[in-house]
Order: C-alpha cells, then structure tokens, then sequence
C-alpha cells in the first residue's frame, strides 16, 4: 500500500498577519524531496487584479519567471525553478476545518459523483472536476500554464491564536502532483519571518566533523547515519527562505519595468550569501581602523615617551652585552658547570665570540646617537600606517640590532652540524653501512682496511672536540631562541590585530539576529483535519472521509556566541603550532640544521585580489561594473 504524502507549507509571517484580499496568487519554489514527500516554499504573494494588469501592460509571465530564475543563487537553480505555485482564496464555508462546499459547483467538487475520476487530473484543469476555480482573463491563462507542472489551491480562515491576536493561516485544499488532484495530505505549515538584509536570516549552522580532531576511530553505526538518504531538502529550503525577499523585489521589478529592470548581482539575491560578503568587506575597512587606532594611541605616547625609552633601551642592551654575552663567553672558555672542554678549541670559539660582541659594541656605541631618531620614527610610523606597520618595523628593528647573535648561531650551528654529520658517516662506516642518496636509504658496503683506519684516526679526535663545540652552540642557541621567541611574540600580536573580526563583534552586540546557527520549530497547533467532506446519504463506504494530520509550527533560530563567532578568526594564528612543525624544530635544533625561527604564527588567508594577479583583478572589475548596467538590446 502507498504510503499517504506529506507536504510541508513554509508560509511567510506577512501573510498571516494581515487579511489578504479576495484571490491571490502565490510565487515561489516547489522542493521534492522523494516521491512522497514536499516542500512548497511560498515568498510573496501578488493580487489577481494587480497581477494581471501588470503582466498585460508589460510582459510575459513566463519571461519574467525566467528571468528572476537566473538571479537566483546556483544552489535553487540546480535543485527548484521559481515558478507561479497556486492560487489562494477565502473560505466562505464558514467553518475552522476545511468543507467543500456541495452547492458551489464552480467552486469546489463533488466528492461522491466520480470518486475515480477526483484522483486523476483530466486535461481540461479548468472543468469543476479538479476543483480550481476558474478565473478571468489573464489569471485563467496563468493557471492553465502553471497546470502543466504542479498547482496548488489554498485556502484560508480566520481564527484565533493564543495572544488574541487575528491571524491567517492557509489551509490546503486541494493540489496537482505528477498528474494527480490530491485531498489527502499531511500538511505542515511553517511560518517564518522573511529574512531581509541588514536584518535576520536563516542558517542550518553545521559543523564540518572532521575538525574535531579526536584520534579516536568512530564506530560502524555512527558513519552510517550520515549514509543514509535525507527525506528532507533542508539546505535548499533556507537557501530558498534566505532569498524570498530578493525573488520578490525581482519580480515586482520585471512586472513594473519591463525588460529594463533592476539588476541584483547573485550573491545578493540570497541574505545569507550576501551578509558574508558584507562581513568580508567591512572586515577590512573595520581592521583598518582599530589597527591606525591603536598605533595612534602607542605612537603618540612613544612619542612623547622618546627619551626615557631611548635611556631605557641603551641601558638593556649594554647590560645584555657585558653580563649575558661577555661573562657567557668568559664562562665557556674555562669550564662551564664542571663540564669537560678542550682548552685549545674553547679558546679559539671564545675569542671569536669575544671580538663578535666587541665589534658590534662599538657599532652600536655610534648607533647611539642616532637611537632617538629611530625611536620617533617608529612612533610616526605608528601614527601614521598603525600599529601592526610599527609592530612589524619593531620585529625587523630587534633583528638588526641583534645581528651578531645570530652570525654567531648560524657559524656555531655550521660547526656542531659539520661535526654531527662526520661522526655518523664515521659510524656507519664501522657498521659496514653506507647512505644510498637516490633512494633515501642505508645500504651494505665492503669498506678496506685503509678505510678503517683512517675513519678511526678521524673519529676519536672529532668526538673529542664534539662536547666543547656543543657548549657554545646550546649558549647561543639558547639567546637565538629568547631573541626569535620576542619576535613570535610581537608576530603574534601583528596576527592577532589582523585576525579579529571588529566588525562582526559590533554587529553581534547590536543584532545577534545577523549570526544564525542552526534552526528550531516552535509547535503552535496539531491536529487530525477532515479533508474529506461528505454528501450526505449519498456517500458510500468506498468514499468515506479521511483523517489527514496539520501541523502548524514557527520557524525560529538559534544565535552563535560571541566565543563562536570570534574563535574560527583566531585558528590561524595557531597554524604554526602544529605538531609535525614542533618536531621537525626540535630535531632541527639537536642536529644545527635549523633555528628556532621555524615556529611561526600563522596569519589569516589572504584577500581574493591578493591571490590574483593585478592585471586579472582590473579586469574583473571591469567586467563587474560593466555587467550591472543595463543591456541596450534587452528590448
């Protein structure tokens, strides 16, 4: 037996909430989900008398359909067409539940003449058999079109809600389905507020699961849930809601103006596509403005603040130099925390080190007076380009000025890393062993005697210089870490500054009504509706009536919070923190292949017109500007 269909009705709040006129036609999108199941999105409604002398003075219905059908966003135009959906009328029955009047035979049918002949829609839709009334002028010629494909008839009452409020709420009376007059439906009616830009919008709010990061193996049942096949189109239905408002402005301006309408670029004919690109493009001009904010604030007080700062630095660095560098180095070459060195090679590593650190002295004793200057310059570098241009001149200020440090580290690393590498090619020659660099592997090898000795004579003395070399390089390593972790530091700070939606947290703490997640239905009435009526004595048992469920429900949303909506900004100053990166330092540091310099913070993606070159970028620009003015030969 086949199951009974359900429809489900999304109906814009509007319409409830005033008394429509006598007949309407409604405009939207027909949405299956599978064979039993529907959705009929209703965004606006137009008057019978109005519409019809719109479209005689203007154009064709079908033209217009079309044309607002190409506006709409890729997802509708895949899965629906925006069509001409029913017709909408009052029920003068009289009564709550839905009756089919007997007498008005223009209106309604006669459900115990011809059972057989009320299921299947016969190709004259206009004869009182299938229950649509039938119209005048144009609005009849509307109907027969719309016929062809699918075609609803609403009606509607006035009853009482819980706040005592009056409002409208449809109920369905009869609809053609695959070449089908069908009274029995499950009819679900959602209301919704129509969502508007600048305003509210729907969203389903779904969290990709696979960046949860659990380690953890899910089970069998759990992937199959996601296997199975949805009987609900939810995505193109918000899709849909979303851009009701834009179908609506759409239509009206085809209908008034002609073929010289109003054009609305695709992204804006949904609210939600259009509120990301709202957010992206006041995220620029937002993080603009709090960034020359906030270097004006640090500029003007370092500016004022020169001279104390200047004193303040000189000091720093001059005790750097003499109680961390010199005493460093002086430490090194006797021995260092009891451990053992050569005396020769310490010597010789210190005195390098030793005249590193005098020479760069006395360049930054001649560097001094030209501190102060540079120390203004940072200030009007922040006043002037914000605070992450300072930042950034900071970074590379700190990098300067500690230049010997990293001379320094990078020979010492040169040293231990040649010594490294030496003392394993010695040891896999003891082993018979021999690195393969084609195939990235350890291959067998037959080395000589001679061989033998010499990779002994070398490896003793080598392994015994190894410690002393090591010493120096965990020194210095240790103060490029300390001076590359400060610039992490201030990284962290430029990245931080860049990645802070400052105008989605204005926005949410003005209207949190802009940052849905996820929906919810708010049940106002079910209950079990006689769809049927009956004709009295002439009924008989294979007639009789049937129960179809209504259910009414509002449509409402669930908000992001703030942590929500801030966190996903803030993930990529953490992209440099992974795992495999803190390893691969790690080792890197052990083996004076790499500095420490190889944790970074990670910035946020980069602009569209940063990714593409500046020639392809004006030419869509070009292409954009000219693409919104009117075509000359749409006439």
């Amino acid at each position: 037996m086949r199951r009974r269909r359900k429809c489900r009705l999304w109906w814009p709040s509007d319409l409830t909430s005033q008394t429509p006129s006598k007949s309407t036609f409604l405009f939207g999108w027909f949405i299956f989900s599978s064979e039993d199941s529907l959705d009929i999105i209703v965004a606006f409604a137009f008057d019978d008398s109005k519409l019809s002398f719109t479209i005689s003075h203007n154009s064709d219905l079908q033209e217009i359909l079309q044309r607002t059908n190409k506006n709409m966003p890729a997802l509708l135009q895949d899965k629906c067409k925006f069509s001409l959906l029913g017709y909408y009328e009052a029920d003068f029955s009289g009564n709550s539940q839905l009756v089919r009047s007997r007498n008005d035979k223009n209106k309604h049918c006669n459900l115990t003449s011809n059972r057989r002949h009320l299921n299947k829609c016969t190709s004259n839709h206009g004869s009182p058999s299938c229950g649509c009334p039938k119209l005048d002028g144009l609005s009849e010629q509307f109907r027969l079109d719309a016929l062809e494909n699918m075609w609803i008839k609403l009606v509607y009452d006035l009853s009482e809600t819980i706040d005592g409020q009056v409002d409208v709420f449809p109920k369905l009376d009869h609809i053609h389905w695959t070449g089908e007059t069908m009274f029995h439906l499950d009819l679900h009616v959602i209301v919704y507020d129509t969502p508007s830009f600048g305003g509210h919008h729907y969203s389903l709010g779904i969290h990709d699961s696979s960046n949860l990061g659990t380690s953890c193996k899910t089970p069998k049942w759990f992937d199959d849930l996601h296997q199975t096949d949805p009987h609900l189109e939810l995505e193109t239905v918000i899709c849909a809601i979303n851009s009701a408002n834009a179908a609506q402005m759409l239509f009206s301006g085809h209908a008034e103006s002609g073929f010289q309408f109003h054009i609305v670029c695709m992204h804006r004919s949904c609210v939600e596509f259009a509120e990301k690109a709202a957010f992206h493009k006041h995220s620029m001009w937002s993080n603009v403005v709090v960034d020359v904010l906030l270097g004006s604030l640090i500029g003007i007080a370092l500016w004022f603040m020169a001279e104390p700062a200047c004193l303040w630095i000189s000091g720093f660095a001059h005790d750097i130099t003499n109680y961390w560098l010199r005493n460093g180095c002086v430490w090194l070459i006797g021995n260092p925390a009891g451990f053992k060195v050569n005396t020769e090679l310490a010597g010789v590593l210190g005195m390098i080190s030793l005249t590193a650190i005098q020479i760069w002295s006395a360049l930054w004793g001649l560097m001094g007076s030209f501190f102060l200057y540079f120390t203004k310059g940072l200030a009007l570098c922040g006043i002037l380009f914000g605070l992450t241009a300072a930042a950034a001149l900071v970074i590379d200020i700190i990098s300067v000025v500690t230049m010997h440090v990293l001379t320094l580290h990078l020979f010492l690393s040169l040293l231990y890393s040649t010594q490294i590498q030496t003392v394993a090619a010695l040891w896999r020659i003891f082993r018979g062993r021999k690195w393969n660099p084609l195939r990235h592997r350890l291959d067998s090898y037959d080395y000589t005697v001679e061989q033998h000795v010499v990779a002994s004579l070398l490896f003793t003395p080598i392994s015994l210089l190894l410690p002393t070399t090591s010493a120096f390089y965990i020194f210095f390593t240790i103060l490029h870490t300390a001076v590359c972790f400060i610039c992490i530091v201030v990284g962290f700070v430029i990245s931080f500054v860049h990645a802070t939606p400052y105008a989605k947290i204005f926005l949410w703490l003005k209207r949190k009504e802009r940052f849905p997640s996820g929906i919810w239905f708010e049940v106002i009435s079910c209950q079990n509706s006689e769809t049927g009526a009956v004709s009295g004595s002439d009924s008989s048992p294979g007639t009789s009536s049937s129960n179809s469920t209504v259910l009414v429900s509002f449509l409402h949303s669930n908000y992001l919070k703030l942590g929500e909506v801030v966190w996903p900004h803030y993930r990529y100053i953490f992209s440099g923190f992974s795992r495999s990166s803190i390893s691969s330092s790690a080792y890197g540091l052990l083996t004076g292949t790499s500095v420490s310099s190889a944790l970074r913070t990670g910035l946020p993606p980069e602009l569209p017109w940063i990714a593409i070159p500046w020639k392809e970028y004006w030419r869509l620009c070009h292409n954009a500007v000219y693409a919104c003015r009117p075509d000359p030969y749409s006439h």
